[in-house]
Order: structure tokens, then sequence, then C-alpha cells
């Protein structure tokens, strides 16, 4: 689905290119949510000699998950004129995980 994602940002912003509006895709990976943190729960639950937190920080290059606020900022990025030029990316916010 996330290919399917990306396609459609695509397609959506050479659709409205001409009306001046941008399209991005903004792909975070591994936010830290109270949702994130009920599934790393409900994992220590099931093993509690298990470090679920550390098994899924395992392939990740940077040890530690997003804040939702780093996430918003980049957000904020996208919708100033800095980033004008930018529209049909899907852009990757993961600490280099994707």
């Amino acid at each position: 689905s996330k290919a399917g994602v990306g396609m459609l940002v695509r397609v959506l912003a050479r659709e409205v290119a001409n009306d001046s509006i941008r399209v991005v895709g903004v792909c975070p990976t591994g936010v830290e949510t109270p949702l994130l943190a009920g599934m790393i729960e409900g994992l220590r639950s099931r093993d509690e000699t298990a470090d679920p937190h550390g098994g899924l920080m395992a392939s990740k290059p940077v040890q530690r998950w997003l804040s939702a606020g780093a996430v918003a900022e980049a957000i904020i990025w996208l919708t100033s004129p800095a980033a004008a030029a930018v529209t049909g990316s899907n852009i990757p916010i993961d600490f280099a995980s994707a």
C-alpha cells in the first residue's frame, strides 16, 4: 500500500500543479505515541524476559523513536516558502530507518 500512496501523491501533484497546489506525502516511522507504548507493553506482557523496545530498535540506525513534534516540524517546513519547489514527493521522516 505504500507504493500505491506514493503513486497517488505523484499523480495528484501533476493534476493540481497548474492550480499552484502542492502535494507531498509525509512518511514517518517509529513515532513515540500512546499506540506505540501500548504495542510495546503488549509484547512485554507476552514474555516478561523479552525486551521488545530493544528488539524494535535493533534495525534503527539512530536508537530512538521520533517525537510527534519532529514530524510536525517537518510538516510546518513543507508548508513554508522554503519548500515551495517540493511537490509530488514522499518525504521519509525516519532517522534513516527506511
